[in-house]
């Protein structure tokens, strides 16, 4: 809808009483037009209700400053230990398929020289 229309419905459907909380009725308005409340307090003004101006300033310091994007913080990957019953730990596979690293046996005395 365009501002005329929704003032036009808004006189319609509302009518010219006051309502009793003006920001209340701003929110609502907002909500069932789907506007910002920035704009729904300019047209709940031009409809003739009195908006306390320190509210559209703030309104308009909060759509005025821009929004920071949360940094996303992505986990490091977990750290998968590849082996099977030939390696005990496979550092990779050559072009074939077939997997290479270190044995059963290297890693038990690459344990024992350490102890």
């Amino acid at each position: 809808m365009t501002r005329v229309q929704r003032l036009s419905h808004a006189r319609a459907k509302w009518g010219l009483e006051p309502p009793p909380c003006v920001k209340t009725f701003i929110r609502h308005y907002a909500n069932w037009f789907r506007i910002d409340r920035l704009c729904a307090a300019v047209e709940v003004q031009k409809l003739g209700f009195p908006v306390d101006p320190t509210y559209v300033a703030q309104l308009r310091l909060t759509f005025s400053t821009p929004r920071r994007k949360k940094k996303q913080v992505n986990p490091p990957p977990p750290f998968i230990q590849d082996q099977d019953e030939n390696f005990a730990f496979v550092m990779g596979y050559t072009s074939g398929g077939a997997p290479f690293g270190v044995t059963w046996e290297e890693w038990d005395q690459i344990k024992d020289s350490d102890t």
